[in-house]
């Protein structure tokens, strides 16, 4: 984005690139860059202590390490089109298309039809740098492409022109059609979804699956039907977008406030570590070993040894390093998919701390000839009250905690 807005600086009114402008406008940019660096410094002071995290050159370079160390090779059976822009935000780039091929019938100069080239470039970038990279190994993931969607809702905006409005009769219409795409709305999100007359589609897949292609259908069709009414060309959009404003309005509500799926998801994973808290205490030698099982039958926690040290800091405000975990699973090196061991050998070895294991992982052990025996010789074990997961604890370290279960 910062190459656009330093191209742009060269640009006068007219199309023509002139250096001089550039060097004459860069003294601001800068200045606002410096005006940034200044607000995260301070954003560090105030959440994480440390004014200068992420600006020293060494961990600038373990990051660059970390990169280098985890990602891997994009997947060129996807692009950015069909699995990022048409399926995450088709609406909103169709509007952002038809507004700037509105844009060549008028007399906006280049300069300010730059952002508009902005996705497009940097599709191509990260498409030619996923094939061709011999370093930073690019993958299609939606987060590389977050810097271009809010020029994309920016420019969406410009589709709809609002100079046809000349008297107070086009106001009103205006806020009328607005309002009946509020009723609209209304209306289904209650008769459908309120009252459930409707059970076979849940809200996302009805707003998803029949009213965005109707309603986007219809805003299209506005841009093809031939000698339009002025305010008819400006109304049926307007209506549209209504509709699909409001109703994308209460999806986000309903989302965020009655079904909370975010949150159901994060308590399903630390549930393992809420259920025992009570049992766990922290040190810098502790050892935890975590069954591979319950991620794979619960999808409880997370899978990696360092996935797991972070929601432990998380949840008990620890320091807690990867070597506090041992986790049985392992990685193939050529095909990146995860493959479960058994939990078993880790377990007889007996050299942790904590044992986070499932039930089933428990039947296992019982049909092994002693190892049970053994365990509880030198372990106490507790189960949920679903008895879905278990709990191994070192008696050496439980003691402290028996007058407080």
């Amino acid at each position: 984005m910062f190459s656009f807005i330093i191209i742009g600086f060269g640009f006068s009114n007219g199309d023509n690139f002139h250096f001089r402008e550039l060097i004459r406008r860069l003294p601001a940019f800068l200045i606002g860059l410096g005006c940034g660096v200044v607000f995260f410094l301070i954003l560090n002071s105030l959440i994480l202590r440390d004014p200068f995290w992420g600006f020293r050159p060494s961990e600038i370079q373990q990051y660059l390490t970390a990169v280098e160390n985890h990602a891997r090779w994009g997947d060129i059976s996807k692009n950015y089109f069909n699995d990022v822009v048409f399926k995450s935000m088709l609406f909103p780039f169709i509007l952002f298309f038809i507004a700037g091929v509105q844009t060549r019938d008028t007399s906006v100069p280049l300069r300010d039809r730059l952002p508009w080239f902005y996705p497009f470039v940097l599709i191509l970038f990260f498409t030619v740098l996923m094939v061709f990279s011999s370093g930073y190994k690019v993958q299609i993931t939606d987060r590389l492409f977050f810097p271009a969607i809010p020029v994309i809702c920016v420019f969406a905006s410009q589709v709809i022109d609002f100079r046809i409005l000349q008297t107070r009769k086009d106001w009103i219409w205006l806020i009328g059609t607005a309002g009946v795409g509020l009723l609209i709305a209304t209306l289904v999100i209650n008769f459908f979804f309120a009252t459930q007359k409707i059970t076979l589609y849940s809200i996302d897949d009805f707003s998803l699956n029949i009213l965005l292609p109707i309603f986007v259908s219809i805003f299209i069709i506005t841009y093809f039907w031939k000698n339009p009414d002025r305010i008819a060309r400006l109304l049926l959009p307007v209506l549209c977008l209504s509709v699909i404003l409001f109703t994308s309005l209460y999806q986000n509500y309903y989302s965020f406030f009655i079904e909370q799926p975010v949150k159901q998801r994060m308590e399903q994973i630390f549930y393992p570590f809420s259920v025992f808290a009570n049992r766990i205490q922290f040190d810098p030698g502790m050892k935890f070993l975590v069954s591979s099982n319950i991620n794979k039958e619960y999808q409880m926690l997370l899978r990696r040894e360092d996935e797991l040290r972070s929601i432990f800091n998380v949840y008990f405000r620890a320091d807690a390093s990867i070597d506090n975990f041992i986790n049985q699973i392992r990685y193939t090196s050529t095909t990146q998919n995860l493959q479960y061991e058994d939990p078993l050998p880790g377990i007889e070895k007996m050299d942790y701390d904590y044992g986070l294991i499932t039930s089933s992982d428990w039947e296992r052990i019982r049909k092994i000839h002693g190892l049970s025996d053994q365990l509880l010789v030198k372990y106490n074990l507790f189960f949920d009250d679903q008895k879905s997961i278990a709990l191994l604890v070192n008696k050496l370290r439980d003691d402290p905690l028996q007058n407080n279960p």
